[in-house]
């Protein structure tokens, strides 16, 4: 340890997951894209996505048809198109 600063330490999965359902379950988070988000969080957007479209398919999620994203000194805001049913859940997610 250097004067006081804490070394890091890995977070667990379930750590990144509940950091990552907080991100998005925040106002601010649901119009954020999911690269954004898994770079405030550091985690890959991918991963963003993939809980994304859980949260999304259980109800979980806040719905936006707005999305906000950030390309070098650009802001764009653009249409979100949520066409998934909950008659075409995975076997794994309750209905």
């Amino acid at each position: 340890m250097i004067d006081g600063i804490e070394p890091v330490t890995k977070r667990s999965n379930a750590e990144k997951r509940n950091a990552i359902k907080a991100a998005l379950l925040h106002p601010h988070g649901v119009i954020l894209s999911d690269r954004q988000i898994g770079k405030y969080v550091g985690v890959d957007g991918k991963t963003v996505a993939s809980i994304r479209q859980e949260l999304d398919l259980t109800g979980e999620s806040p719905q936006s048809s707005l999305r906000t994203v950030h390309r070098s000194d650009q802001v764009y805001q653009f249409q979100v198109n949520r066409s998934h049913r909950s008659d075409q859940l995975p076997a794994n997610i309750p209905q």
